[in-house]
């Protein structure tokens, strides 16, 4: 909703936007399902189920029900014994439970936001204006209740033995006790921005001053409050906690304060942003040529951006603030020179113009970076155009991104099989526990761009009698390399595929090598240090991930971007068709600075996308469809879905759009401005394509290399109401 008004030499309007959406479960999306065995794959459900599974003297066994503490009734509400899960499929008699049920693909989100505009002309040629934004956006996702697997031995009073053995391994979830199978995530997000500008026309040409300040700050906050501390679950399953102890094939036995104090282990924690800038700039003619006015722009700009952050992790946390803050001090310059322009035009020669750009940066904390940007843009006549660009960009990392105090090591045991192993990692591997390091790298450095580009757009009126007036044709070509690329390697398998990236993960690793990064912050830990990971009886970890941003090396991007669209008047309203599209014809990697190049383009990914839309706009209505697709591509040779499963192609994907909308100003005064709107997007409810990888991993929203915007949501429903005062 949005209102505003003018007056003389000013106006002000102010815009109000709220959004509510329920939570998708992957339970609402037969493509999330784990169990991929009648497509060929691997049955990736869960194996710590609400009925537990018991591991006793080299057999499994299914609990069928919950036992009491009687002698022989673990005995008498169980199935089995049973061999072990076959090794490639992972199928077996033992209790499953599909935790991609229970995961949020979508959370539900509550958010409001406000944007004002306000504008008054002090004097002649003095102009004040500010803007501001306020936005709160809470989030709420599920994820599936805690659940572990535990070694419970005859020191435990619970412990019921099943043939002869003193001691069995329980993989269970905590499911019983909560009484559900979800737990929920909070996420919360304040910004406030306000941007005051104070614009004054200087006394020669049509130079002007611009003085420009912003000060903006956000807030994200997250809170989980029913983790498992497993310190004090190990503690009760094998000596007690005050004389109590825990029940893992009924956890309703055990005392009911010990469970919910095992379950007390809260995570989450509070960023806060602060960003603070100034910048003066100053923009007109400084002379004339034949083509027309030579333009420049010239200034310089001050930032201070500060980051604080607490991570709190364990039963009663209290980790203090940290923080850091970096000071940006820029001068920049641009020059618009139109060599020929209305004036002086030639056969071939309809218009040429110069750009050139540069800029400054100095930071407090990498240094000084100068980096430029040239365009020309050449007319040989005035339907078609030219144009050109190169150029060079520095992406400083993030402070939040840099910050070291908020790291901590993540330590995560597995019922189903981890998918993110190297290829070739067998099955007892995968299900050994691995270690997560993250947080931010003080080591990571800035990432550097340099770019050209060449394209053309074609305009055509009419040709041979034929009117061509209201097509339009446009093309580019691209490349990009890309140093010290700055990125996140968590859950990809391009961890594996990229010989360089090996420093990002070490298999089997040693107390020692967890140790060398220095944090001090745990979280899933089987005791209070890192060393109860290797404790004995204690499987030990078969992986530690680096899942802090770092400089993943060099990239090479090319390709060709292409659009082409087409309006035209009928008798029925204005009718317009299009299509546009990506094309990627080099898509290469090297792990470091030194190392070789390996290519990602022919596997992995899709070679292009497309998407194309017809819309017609009739009286009050607006009707619009629209189509996005992505082909089918090649799998990964090194992957598990082409080792294990031999699958070789990932299918292709299509999701159709639609929108119709009505403009009520017609039907009574009080209408005038009003639109009624009915989106469905996915119109056919396409599901993506399956991908033999595992199973374990829920798509994103976008999925394994297929088109985003939201369409492996499934179908859904936008209704929309929109009113201007």
């Amino acid at each position: 909703m949005i209102g505003g008004t003018t007056w003389q030499g000013g106006g002000a309007y102010i815009a109000l936007q709220h959004q509510e959406n329920t939570v998708l479960m992957g339970a609402d999306r037969s493509y999330t399902k784990m169990d991929l065995t009648s497509f060929g794959g691997r049955d990736s459900r869960a194996t710590a189920c609400a009925l537990p599974n018991i591991a006793a003297a080299g057999k499994n066994y299914a609990q069928t029900a919950y036992p009491s503490n009687t002698p022989g009734s673990l005995r008498a509400n169980v199935s089995g014994p049973f061999g072990p899960v076959d090794p490639v499929t992972n199928a077996g008699s033992i209790n499953r439970c599909d935790t991609n049920a229970d995961t949020s693909i979508f959370p539900a989100t509550n958010s409001t936001g406000i944007f004002a505009s306000f504008r008054q002309k002090i004097a002649d040629g003095i102009e004040f204006s500010t803007k501001m934004l306020w936005n709160t956006r809470l989030q709420f996702s599920r994820t599936p209740v805690p659940a572990t697997t535990q070694a419970i031995t005859s020191s435990n009073p619970f412990f019921q033995s099943l043939a002869g053995e003193t001691s069995q391994t329980v993989q269970f979830s905590f499911a019983p006790f909560l009484g559900r199978n979800e737990t929920t995530f909070n996420n919360s997000v304040q910004v406030f921005q306000v941007t005051p500008q104070l614009t004054v026309a200087l006394p020669f040409k049509d130079w002007e001053m611009t003085l420009t300040g912003n000060y903006a700050r956000s807030s994200t906050n997250t809170y989980d409050d029913k983790g498992l501390d497993t310190a004090q679950l190990n503690t009760a399953l094998k000596s007690g906690i005050g004389g109590k102890f825990f029940d893992p094939y009924n956890i309703n036995l055990s005392d009911p304060t010990l469970v919910n104090n095992i379950l007390s282990f809260k995570s989450g924690g509070t960023a806060i942003q602060r960003l603070l800038q100034t910048q003066l700039g100053f923009d007109g003619t400084v002379f004339d040529l034949p083509g027309g006015p030579v333009k420049v722009a010239i200034g310089g700009k001050y930032d201070w951006e500060g980051f604080y952050s607490t991570l709190n992790v364990g039963i009663t946390p209290n980790t203090p603030y940290y923080g850091s803050h970096r000071v940006v001090e820029s001068g920049f310059a641009e020059v618009e020179i139109p060599i020929v322009g209305a004036d002086n035009r030639m056969p071939l020669v309809y218009s040429l113009q110069f750009d050139a750009s540069g800029r400054i940066d100095d930071y407090s904390v990498f240094g000084s970076t100068e980096n430029y940007k040239l365009g020309i843009s050449y007319q040989p006549f005035e339907e078609l155009t030219l144009r050109a660009t190169r150029g060079t960009s520095y992406d400083a990392p993030s402070l939040a991104d840099t910050t070291p105090n908020q790291g901590h090591y993540q330590y995560t045991t597995y019922s189903t099989p981890n998918a993110i192993v190297p290829p070739g990692a067998s099955l007892v591997d995968s299900l050994r526990p691995s270690i997560l390091v993250a947080g931010g790298n003080p080591q990571l450095n800035p990432e550097l761009g340099s770019t050209w580009s060449l394209g053309a757009d074609f305009r055509p009126t009419e040709h041979l009698g034929i009117d061509f007036t209201g097509l339009d044709l446009s093309a580019t070509i691209y490349h990009l390399t890309i140093e010290h690329q700055i990125g996140l390697l968590v859950n990809n398998l391009q961890l594996f595929q990229v010989p360089n990236y090996a420093g990002l993960y070490i298999l089997n690793p040693t107390l020692q090598q967890t140790a060398s990064y220095g944090l001090t912050i745990l979280a899933g830990f089987p005791g209070t240090d890192l060393a109860s990971a290797y404790a004995p009886g204690q499987t030990p970890p078969y992986i530690l991930y680096d899942a802090r941003r770092n400089n993943l090396g060099n990239s090479i991007l090319s390709g060709v971007d292409f659009s082409g669209s087409y309006t035209s008047d009928l008798s029925i309203g204005a009718l317009s068709i299009g299509v546009s599209g990506t094309v990627s014809t080099e898509n290469e990697t090297a792990g470091s600075a030194a190392g070789p190049f390996v290519s990602i383009q022919a596997v992995g990914v899709p070679l292009y996308q497309m998407a194309g839309y017809v819309q017609l706009v009739t009286g009050p209505w607006y009707l619009r469809t629209s189509v996005q697709y992505t082909p089918s591509f090649r799998v990964d040779p090194t992957t598990q879905a082409f080792k294990l499963y031999h699958q070789q192609r990932i299918g292709s994907f299509a999701t159709v759009n639609a929108h119709v909308g009505y403009d009520l100003s017609g039907v009574t005064s009080w209408t005038n401005g009003t639109e009624l709107g009915l989106t469905v997007n996915n119109l056919f409810d396409a599901d993506p394509p399956i991908y033999l990888h595992g199973g374990p991993d829920l798509p994103a929203n976008g999925g394994v290399g297929v088109v985003a915007s939201g369409s492996t949501l499934g179908r859904y429903l936008l209704v929309s109401l929109q009113k201007s005062f």
